[in-house]
Order: C-alpha cells, then structure tokens, then sequence
C-alpha cells in the first residue's frame, strides 16, 4: 500500500497550470482546479506550488512577491483561503532571490474550485518573463 502522504502522483489532465508572473503592482493567476473532478478526498491532496529564481534587477531588495490561495463554490475564485502562503523577498546586492518549492494541503472544506494568485509588489521590474508552475497533488 502506497504512503498516503508521499502526494506525490499527478493526473496531467487536470492538475498543472503554468502561471506568467505579474508586472509591478498587479497580481496573476493559475487556472482554476475543479476538486470535483479529482477523485480522491481534498485533505488528500496538496497544492505544489514552484516559483522559480528571480533576478535582483526585478525583485529588488525590500519588494514582494506575495503567493495566494484562492477558493470558491464558483470558477475564477476571489475569496481567500490562504493569504500569503509564502512570501518571497527581494535579495541585497547583485544576489537573485531563492527559488522556492511551496506545498500547500488543502483543507478538507475547501470548496470546488482553487486558484493560486501571484502579487508582485509595486517599484519593482515586471516579472512577466517568469513562470511558475502550479501542481495539483495527491
């Protein structure tokens, strides 16, 4: 029997976005994932989302790229499950920011539909040549 933790299996047809990063200011997101069409129990599954390194010239010291995770009995959700799941820091110097591999369990009343948005705080370059990549796992 599989360890019900390892979440480690994906079904490519449902569950991967590749999300543009924003432009100063604004905020983008993934595609909704609809939980309805997943098979197992939503405390089952988790949320992988992958930011990738970010140069200086774009996230500069002291700005945010804030990650966000959205939840609602519609498509194209707005209310907040999780605000601010992680929060990634411009760097000092000529130091890129860190990548990061977030993971993120979905509570067990969640409701049908998810989306992940991105906030790229304001003075910064846009960020619009970054993709992260958002992973539905269980």
């Amino acid at each position: 029997m599989a360890n019900e933790y390892a979440r480690k299996q994906k079904d490519l047809d449902l569950i991967d976005a590749a999300v543009t990063l924003p432009a100063s200011g604004t905020i983008t997101y993934s595609d909704d994932f609809d939980l309805q069409l997943a098979q197992p129990k939503t405390e089952n599954m988790e949320l992988e989302i992958i930011v990738p390194t970010i140069p200086v010239s774009v996230l500069a010291n002291g700005e945010t790229l804030k990650v966000t995770v959205f939840n609602a009995a519609t498509a194209s959700p707005t209310d907040i499950i999780a605000e601010n799941v992680d929060t990634i820091e411009g760097a000092t110097g000529t130091d890129p920011s860190v990548a990061r591999n977030i993971r993120y369990r979905i509570p067990s009343d969640a409701l049908r539909y998810l989306r992940v948005g991105f906030t790229l705080s304001t003075g910064n370059a846009s960020s619009t040549l970054y993709d992260a990549t958002v992973n539905l796992c269980f």
